[in-house]
């Protein structure tokens, strides 16, 4: 019933290195899945696309432990939706890194998960099909494009509880089920 999607990603936006990462928990019920929250990070200065997935990932699991998903009664059963192939076969336990760095927001992620005991189903879909999730993390990456701090800052926006968001951050339309 619970599945949270992840996107991120690197380039250049006027000049400027950066990348941006993003987070979406979904319910499944009865008609279209429906997105609950988003979350958004900005990462200034760094364009490292591969952090930026793993990144991602670590936003994911961010939202499986926050109370409002773990007080849903939605069992102890959910399914994480990426498109970085590395990302989740590392996450679910079936490869390693090439480059260690890449470990630590993952790492730090799945334990906190474990000591939850939530059971988290890994599951990578094609890029075309993540399309919901690239288009938020967009928005991330222009975010951090424009931000003035040089450390990483995240950003949470749940539906039913909406938030100011910090400046130079644009919220998106809530994503819709394809």
């Amino acid at each position: 019933r619970l599945e949270v999607t992840f996107d991120g990603g690197a380039r250049s936006v006027a000049g400027r290195d950066a990348s941006g990462a993003e987070a979406a928990p979904w319910l499944h019920s009865d008609g279209p899945p429906r997105c609950i929250a988003m979350a958004f990070l900005a990462m200034p200065a760094i364009r490292n696309a591969q952090l930026a997935e793993a990144m991602a990932a670590n936003l994911a699991m961010r939202l499986l432990q926050d109370s409002r998903v773990l007080s849903a009664g939605l069992g102890r059963v959910a399914r994480i939706t990426g498109d970085n192939l590395q990302v989740i076969r590392y996450a679910a336990g079936v490869a390693r890194f090439a480059r260690p760095y890449l470990q630590a927001p993952l790492d730090a992620g799945l334990q906190a998960l474990a000591l939850l005991g939530l059971q988290v189903q890994w599951q990578a879909v094609r890029r075309r099909l993540n399309s919901a999730a690239d288009a938020v993390a967009t928005v991330a990456l222009h975010w951090a494009a424009g931000c003035s701090e040089r450390w990483p800052t995240p950003f949470f926006l749940w539906r039913d509880s909406p938030a100011v968001p910090p400046f130079g951050l644009e919220l998106p339309d809530w994503p819709q089920a394809t």
